[in-house]
């Protein structure tokens, strides 16, 4: 058993051994909407690692990142896997902050509760898409709200939303502020961080990796799935994000499984022969009631 799981691991993408030193860290998390079959949606989650981001001519290049996700695992799987090749790679008590970025989904800040020293960033083009829903009707009051979010004020942007749902009179519309408000008031804390570590945020580029990552093959085009379809093809995508060669990996695999197939067929051939034995020394039990033996024949079935 111990050999195949040496075996197994073989064919995964490997991390270093000497664990990296590094103050921050950031991780950011989301998920994309793929259709499937019977009206239902998919939503493979994708979270990645990486250590802040710098600029290359008109694009921000991260440092280092490492993608996990899937559809078949749940939040709490997911995050573990995150802490795991944060303990893996990096040394634990040099880090200062890592920061998860996101639209503030419930199952984002899971990761507070398995990330050390970790602080939630709320992504400013979700915080944009409530702004814009809570003014369509009163558009002369976005330059109040940002100004007020930017100064982090949330009593006098609480009071220009009270404002503009007294001034909506239909009720859907109503609804859609109340909605912006209770959304904003609910991610304030990952609004507010900007105030006090700022300089370290340069943003979350989360929607722009769903769309490379998994909507490119996924869900941007007229496209039917089913739930083991959206699981494959998402480990597919990361595992390529992630620096994986397929054919090499197929190649890789092909020679795992014949030296696993080997593995079974000697395991096999000692099972059969301490079956074998084990009739021969249940006649002698029976005759002469020596318990020890039993003891000798269950561990050589169990163990070889």
């Amino acid at each position: 058993m111990k050999q195949e799981e040496k075996l197994l691991r073989e064919s995964k993408v490997e991390i270093q051994e000497e664990k990296k030193q590094i103050k921050r860290i950031y991780i950011e998390a989301d998920e994309d909407h793929v259709t499937e079959r019977g009206n239902k949606v998919g939503m493979p989650k994708l979270i990645y690692v990486h250590e802040g981001n710098y600029t290359k001519g008109n694009r921000h290049i991260l440092r280092n990142v490492h993608y996990i996700g899937c559809l078949g695992k749940n939040s709490e799987e997911l995050w573990l896997e995150v802490a795991e090749y944060i303990d893996k790679k990096y040394d634990v008590k040099n880090i200062e902050r890592v920061y998860i970025g996101g639209d503030g989904a419930s199952w984002i800040k899971e990761g507070l509760n398995w990330i050390e020293k970790s602080k939630f960033v709320l992504d400013k083009f979700h915080l944009l898409k409530y702004v814009n829903q809570a003014t369509v009707d009163f558009p002369q009051y976005r330059s109040k709200i940002w100004y007020n979010i930017n100064i982090y004020d949330p009593v006098s942007l609480e009071n220009i939303l009270k404002e503009i749902i007294k001034k909506t009179t239909d009720e859907k519309r109503r609804e859609k502020v109340k909605d912006s408000w209770k959304y904003i008031k609910n991610q304030w804390e990952g609004i507010e961080i900007y105030e006090t570590e700022g300089k370290y945020l340069k943003g979350c580029s989360a929607e722009g990796h769903i769309s490379h990552v998994y909507a490119d093959r996924m869900s941007s085009r007229p496209r039917t799935w089913c739930d083991e379809g959206i699981d494959k093809m998402s480990r597919l995508r990361v595992f390529v994000s992630n620096g994986g060669k397929i054919y090499e990996e197929l190649i890789k695999r092909k020679k795992i499984n014949t030296k696993l197939k080997k593995y079974d067929k000697i395991i096999a051939r000692n099972i059969k022969t301490n079956v074998e034995e084990a009739k021969t020394y249940t006649f002698e039990i029976e005759k002469t009631g020596m318990h020890s033996n039993i003891r000798k024949i269950l561990s050589k079935i169990m163990y070889g």
